[in-house]
């Protein structure tokens, strides 16, 4: 059982807020940030904001800036929180530096121990983004790459090619990389010591999916969108659908003629849940000529299950 928290130090925490704040602030309002901040603000260009960041990850000082007022402020008080979100897996713990619509900048460290008990990975993934990462501490550890076929807004797993290998790097201390996760997947392996490693990501520019292949064989298996309009839209189509609606047929049908494919066949998906008789003729001519293949395929086959169930109930 986790003891309870003693008045005393639930006293302490509660008066830790106050310089907590002030702390925070004067980092977020610092130079480092700062710098960041105006190097990505309006940039719209992804290979601008790229060489932005490739610049200030080259810079050691400015790294080392970024962080010094948070390890000052936690040596003076264990109770100190920095300003930035902390995610932690089996194998990592990654802290959210600075977010905003151009990118992320976020460090990780990656535990040689828990890497040496995991399993080896049997995929490998294609993020769809492009990053540039400083290796602060390689830890001995080599990075293993692959290459997949850059993708438009009609990717399709069935005529994707596969993902082949790359000359492996190792993972020297203070170097830069630029990973193009648009057609790049990358694993860090063979870690001696921990690894820690600062990437900045950028969200414009991105593919349409993420992917993710075989490790072994480089074939696509799945595929994820990127485009959190497309998502929005699938999860109120899921709700239309949830909620008996219907009579949305017009909304349906827009949503249909969606530019990304998934967001088509997903809206005629959930159509025909809610009112197979009025998607019939959408149905019909999205397999006549939907510019996807794949939705082309689906939409015939559909067609011939539709008429079999109106056959057994006629």
């Amino acid at each position: 059982m986790v003891p309870p928290v003693s008045n005393r130090l639930r006293d302490a925490i509660v008066a830790a807020r106050a310089p907590n704040h002030r702390i925070a602030q004067a980092w977020r309002d610092g130079d480092p940030i700062r710098r960041l901040r105006d190097a990505w603000d309006g940039v719209a260009d992804v290979e601008t904001a790229a060489t932005h960041a490739a610049r200030l990850l080259a810079d050691r000082a400015w790294v080392a800036a970024i962080f010094a007022p948070l390890i000052d402020a936690l040596a003076a008080d264990p109770l100190f929180d920095p300003p930035f979100k902390v995610s932690r897996d089996a194998l990592r713990t990654s802290a959210r530096i600075h977010d905003c619509p151009t990118g992320s900048l976020t460090a990780t460290l990656l535990s040689a121990a828990a890497l040496r008990r995991s399993k080896p990975a049997t995929t490998i993934v294609v993020p769809g983004r492009l990053s540039i990462m400083r290796v602060h501490v390689g830890g001995g550890a080599t990075l293993r790459r692959w290459r997949a076929e850059q993708v438009a807004g009609d990717f399709t797993l069935a005529t994707a090619g596969p993902a082949h290998p790359l000359p492996r790097l190792a993972l020297d201390d203070g170097v830069v990389l630029r990973i193009d996760g648009r057609s790049d997947a990358m694993l860090i392996t063979n870690a001696a010591r921990d690894v820690v490693t600062l990437t900045a990501t950028l969200r414009i520019g991105a593919a349409p999916v993420m992917r993710e292949y075989d490790r072994h064989d480089g074939r696509a298996r799945r595929g994820a969108t990127l485009d959190e309009r497309a998502a929005r839209s699938q999860m109120l189509l899921t709700l239309l659908r949830a909620n008996g609606r219907g009579d949305c047929g017009p909304a349906f049908d827009a949503a249909s003629r969606d530019p990304a494919f998934f967001v088509r066949w997903d809206a005629m998906r959930q159509w025909l849940a809610s009112d197979a008789e009025s998607a019939v003729t959408r149905l019909t001519e999205m397999a006549a000529s939907d510019p996807n293949d794949d939705i082309r395929t689906l939409a015939g086959a559909t067609l011939v299950q539709v008429a079999a169930a109106r056959a057994a109930h006629a």
